[in-house]
């Protein structure tokens, strides 16, 4: 959001006999002096923690459509707004947020392929776009429908923890995109299982780890993502079963990476939380 312009206004006629002017002129200083304080530099802080969660089951039991409903506007206008700032005027460098919201709105939300294939295809044709993210866009449509076929044979973990795993295997160097789309298609056919699955068992923990994966990869804003929810949830539903320690490095990681930039150390609440979850794994492996 633009920073907020503040405009100061002075009345007062310029006639005003000297005995009032000077009155005036104290009221002008005390004015000055409360915007000085004002405009004092402010600390930036992180929004609050999301309220505490009944583990295991309350996780399971909250539809994960209601993080994306959440965080995208499910609407037409939402949708076209997308579609066209991909098409417009923005550089391509500044529409891969954009992009991924589109992707995650059009497929994992609204189950849609046919229309991110025509739009990716016209938004292939702009000149701005250099060569790597170029090829990455036509891999994405060249892998829509068979991504779809593979979707739409059933919500399966084995499918998930597949496509996951090819898309960690696409990415050919740091910075590349190729693997958005698969990664987009499993945290669909992820969500899926998990709305299907009530039991809190080693599977149903996989199924948020891997959640959790995507959306660290797929997230462009630690202070907004999901991914600690889910790799939280998968910890404790788990803490034994070896994916919890990979789940808590990544969740780690993905706490102090939401501090980046901001003023003061983690909070007490993240750190209390963090070693909460750090016992819980050493007390099941004993």
């Amino acid at each position: 959001a633009a920073a907020s312009e503040r405009y100061l206004l002075r009345g007062g006629s310029t006639k005003t006999r000297k005995k009032k002017k000077a009155k005036k002129k104290v009221v002008v200083e005390e004015e000055e002096e409360e915007d000085e304080e004002e405009e004092a530099p402010e600390v930036v802080e992180r929004p609050p923690p999301p309220p505490p969660r009944d583990f295991p089951t309350a996780s399971v039991d909250a539809s994960i459509s209601d993080l994306d409903a959440s965080s995208i506007e499910l609407s037409d206008d939402a949708l076209a707004t997308l579609e066209s700032r991909l098409l417009g005027p923005d550089h391509p460098a500044l529409l891969i947020g954009p992009l991924t919201d589109y992707l995650v709105l059009s497929i994992r939300v609204r189950n849609d392929y046919a229309g991110p294939a025509r739009v990716l295809a016209r938004f292939a044709q702009r000149p701005e776009l250099w060569t790597a993210l170029r090829e990455d866009v036509a891999f994405w449509v060249a892998s829509l429908p068979a991504l779809r076929e593979r979707a739409e044979r059933g919500a399966d973990l084995a499918l998930g923890r597949e496509l996951v795993t090819e898309a960690r295997l696409l990415e050919p160097f740091s910075g590349s995109h190729r693997s958005l789309v698969h990664y987009v298609v499993a945290s669909s056919v992820l969500e899926r299982w998990i709305e299907a699955h009530a039991d809190s068992d080693a599977a149903t923990a996989e199924a948020f780890y891997l959640r959790g994966v995507i959306e660290g990869w797929i997230g462009r804003n630690y202070w907004v993502t999901s991914a600690p929810f889910f790799l939280e949830t998968a910890i404790r539903i788990a803490p034994g079963e070896p994916l919890a320690g990979d789940a808590y490095a990544l969740l780690e990681r993905e706490t102090l990476l939401a501090y980046e930039g901001a003023e003061g150390e983690i909070s007490a609440e993240d750190q209390a939380r963090l070693a909460e979850l750090h016992g819980l794994i050493e007390a099941a492996r004993r």
